[in-house]
């Protein structure tokens, strides 16, 4: 419904942004009306968002949740206590189950892969000393800069070999 987005003012995430990894924005909002007559859960700051729906690479992808944002229903959220666990070490360490988490959707029999709430629920998450956590939060970050970085530079020289493979078929015509 058009009343659901027009003067949207709420943050409003869908399974799409959990690829950015670190969510700082959002790209659509909701309304007030939306809010009043939808169930979207609001994931605060700090949480970590999890795909729990999907047949192609989106399962089970995890993101940093920086901003205060509503969730669409494809979207779990798990909000660490900040005094026993930090959100940046339990994403990385959420990360490092995805091959578990998309065998875990597929195993559910249905013809949708999908992970429940429930079964995050039973989730055993390790909990380190707070300053382990933190250096591993700080590399983990470091890594999806570095990553980052290489994936620009591997679309720049991408656009040069098209750019170059271009120009030679044209000299050949």
């Amino acid at each position: 419904r058009a009343d659901y987005w027009s003067s949207g003012q709420h943050p409003w995430l869908t399974s799409t942004k959990v690829h950015e990894r670190i969510i700082t924005s959002a790209d659509e909002f909701v309304s007030d009306v939306a809010l009043a007559e939808c169930h979207l859960p609001l994931a605060p700051k700090g949480s970590v968002l999890m795909a729990i729906t999907g047949m192609g690479k989106t399962l089970g992808h995890v993101a940093l949740l920086e901003i205060d944002a509503h969730v669409s229903q494809h979207l779990a959220y798990l909000t660490p206590r900040i005094e026993v666990l930090q959100g940046g070490f339990l994403c990385w360490l959420l990360d490092t189950g995805y091959e578990e988490f998309q065998a875990a959707g597929r195993a559910g029999g249905s013809t949708k892969a999908a992970l429940t709430c429930a079964w995050l629920r039973r989730l055993h998450v390790p909990v380190p000393h707070e300053a382990v956590q933190r250096r591993v939060e700080r590399c983990w970050r470091a890594f999806l800069r570095a990553d980052e970085s290489l994936a620009a530079k591997q679309d720049a020289l991408q656009a040069i070999f098209t750019s170059t493979l271009n120009q030679l078929t044209g000299a050949v015509s």
